[in-house]
């Protein structure tokens, strides 16, 4: 078969088994902070966030990135450039990487080895896997699909180098290399897999010194030291409990093997194993000592085995001793790559079987792949959005806390509130001092009208996580709403102390500066975000407000035209700057503004009289009276409703008896 054909058969089989991620949605777990609420990511490709992505995380902490990954955060500017916030999409390019990842790892081999068998075989394994599943389905993993792409890119360019000894090759491979370290730094290990590419398969310890090989090495490994040093700085505020100990890391092994053999009950989160048994230890232990006697003894005739066992041990390393992070399966994306090469290399060629068992050979190799489609398709529809996700996790770990909160999170964003609250209850049951639960279930209450509750809500979040700055936010939020605003502003301050860029807690301490008289405060608040977000909208409506307040329509017409620019469909934007333009006579522009501002909240009857007014001014009367008499039917503004009737009879469009007549 050819190469093309067979590199066809792969794209499409991955594109299949991936198929129904195509119409998922964002999920509730680290899609937020790192994609659609993250205002960088938010105004696409600009040259202030080509900036930011290489500097966040590597000069300036920051909630928007875990640790230093510029690649994959420009990669989110480039989407929403091209597509708009849209997950399906976002979901699409993670599929499209993982589908060029798979006929690169392909062609890889095929090249390297001469075997297209096998290696169709090791790329067909990858591309199908269940494991892998979380780093395709999941837009928050882009790291690991985007920075597997350059890694496997500079895997490839390898050999070149290795054959011709040239600078440019090499420049080439550090490069490439890099951009794999600035996409995420899952990869550290790549000089030591490059060392085992050099014993098989292309063989450089039978004519070059060893000494030499890892000599070579040397600007590659700096790279990956600085790439480490860079992550623990930023990842080791939040790792204090250090490196797991040996016994952990014996049975993560042997937990990983397990699932790739039995790729069942998988899950987004797994719990940390809190006891390990004797008998697990030992089990781990003999089957890690044994398999590794096992490869180095057949080293020199099957040298495979011994490439593939320490490819995916190896590659292992750098999360499976990370005490503080549960097993996930987005940490064997590469790895198994090792096991696929073991596997693939030890079955026997078919040329050398008689008939029945290459058929038998075809058929097993056959039923193994299609169970795993199988298995990687249902597993795919779990990702659909939050609740089912959540909900297929539960069936694996009923007890886990952090999935009882974030699945009451989004049944609370999809308008289920009493069954949010069951959740966030059994959440807190689970773990009492989960302080995330506790500020949901305070949010719960406010929604409910319960007050008192919310503030007991918030307040035992604040106190069992004095640095969780959403908590002081929402615990101010319902300060305010009892009337306590000196100490809501209290808590509204301690919010932007420890997030600066925080939009709601520089929105809504403005708001309380200007109720209590101090606008002037207000205006330096939001000007100072406005120095950390330049473009964010609801920052520039504040602002934009005040200066309207304060008589400076030019000044106030600049920040509205600016929020609107950042997003398009900000209806408040629209109605004021309408009525800006209004006030300076430009009622055509004006009615274009607040068409736009009705389309997103049809029901506003300030935006509806406003309307109104200018369409009179146009001359365009049967829509103002259309306009005007739904605003005087209205009872929620009776004010609005009187100078509604009083300017229909004025303009004499229907009769003065027909006013409301409970309109005073």
């Amino acid at each position: 078969m050819s190469q093309k054909r067979i590199c066809l058969i792969l794209a499409l089989i991955t594109t299949a088994c991936y198929a129904p991620i195509r119409h998922a949605d964002f999920i509730n777990l680290d899609d937020p902070p790192y994609v659609y609420d993250n205002p960088q990511v938010q105004r696409g490709v600009t040259a202030d966030g080509i900036a930011w992505a290489f500097k966040a995380g590597l000069f300036f902490s920051t909630p928007h990135v875990d640790y230093w990954q510029p690649l994959t955060v420009l990669s989110h500017m480039l989407d929403v450039t091209c597509f708009g916030m849209n997950p399906h999409a976002q979901h699409l390019v993670n599929l499209a990487l993982h589908v060029a990842n798979t006929l690169l790892l392909f062609g890889v081999f095929s090249k390297i080895t001469h075997s297209k068998r096998r290696s169709a075989l090791v790329a067909l394994l990858f591309a199908v896997h269940p494991l892998h599943i979380e780093s395709v389905a999941w837009i928050t993993e882009r790291k690991d699909v985007l920075s597997a792409f350059f890694w496997i890119l500079a895997l490839g360019c390898y050999p070149r180098y290795a054959s011709s000894k040239t600078w440019t090759n090499y420049v080439r491979v550090c490069f490439l290399f890099a951009c794999s370290l600035m996409a995420k730094p899952a990869g550290l290990t790549f000089p030591f897999i490059l060392l085992l590419m050099d014993v098989w398969p292309l063989e450089r310890f039978r004519d070059e010194q060893g000494i030499s090989l890892i000599f070579e090495k040397i600007p590659l490994l700096a790279l990956s030291a600085a790439s480490a040093c860079i992550t623990f700085l930023e990842q080791g505020k939040h790792l204090g409990s250090g490196a797991r100990p040996l016994a952990g890391v014996l049975n993560g092994y042997l937990h990983y093997l397990t699932q790739t053999l039995v790729p069942l009950k998988l899950s987004i989160w797994h719990p940390p194993f809190s006891e390990i048994s004797t008998a697990r230890v030992v089990i781990a232990s003999a089957l890690l000592l044994g398999v590794s006697l096992w490869v180095c003894r057949d080293l020199r005739t099957r040298p495979f085995l011994f490439v593939g066992w320490f490819w995916f041990v190896g590659m292992l390393i750098p999360t499976i001793r990370l005490k503080d992070i549960a097993w996930a399966e987005r940490f064997t994306y590469l790895p198994l790559i090792g096991i696929f090469i073991m596997i693939s290399w030890s079955l026997p060629s078919p040329s050398i079987l008689s008939r029945p068992k290459r058929q038998l050979l075809g058929l097993g190799t056959a039923g193994t792949v299609i169970l795993l489609c199988i298995l990687t398709f249902q597993q795919a529809h779990s990702w659909q959005n939050s609740v089912t996700l959540y909900q297929h996790a539960l069936t694996i770990h009923p007890d886990a806390p952090l999935i009882q909160n974030n699945l009451g999170l989004a049944l609370m964003q999809a308008k289920q509130e009493k069954k949010a609250r069951a959740h966030f209850e059994q959440a807190i049951r689970l773990k009492p001092e989960m302080a995330e639960a506790w500020d949901n279930l305070g949010l719960i209450a406010i929604q409910e009208g319960k007050l008192d509750e919310s503030l007991r809500c918030h307040t035992r979040a604040v106190l069992l996580k004095p640095d969780f700055s959403t908590a002081h936010e929402h615990l101010a939020y319902a300060l305010a709403q009892e009337g306590n605003k000196s100490e809501a502003m209290v808590h509204y301050q301690e919010a932007l102390r420890l997030e600066p860029s925080s939009t709601l807690a520089l929105c809504n301490l403005g708001s309380l500066l200007s109720q209590t008289g101090k606008a002037h405060d207000a205006m330096q608040l939001y000007q100072r975000g406005l120095k950390l977000n330049p473009d964010d909208p609801d920052l520039l409506n504040n602002l934009g407000a005040l200066f309207l307040r304060g008589g400076l329509s030019s000044q106030a017409r600049d920040c509205f035209d600016h929020a609107i620019q950042s997003r398009p469909s900000f209806s408040e934007a629209h109605a004021s700057l309408a009525t800006i333009l209004a006030l300076q006579g430009e009622h055509a522009k004006a009615v274009d503004h607040y068409r736009i501002a009705l389309q997103t909240k049809p029901d506003d009857i300030v935006t509806q009289y406003n309307l109104a007014n200018s369409l009179l001014e146009l001359q365009q009367d049967d829509e103002a009276q259309a306009l005007l008499k739904k605003v005087a039917g209205q009872g929620a503004n009776l004010e609005l409703a009187r100078r509604a009737s009083d300017l229909l009879a004025q303009k004499s469009l229907y009769p003065p008896n027909r006013i409301r007549k409970e309109s005073p």
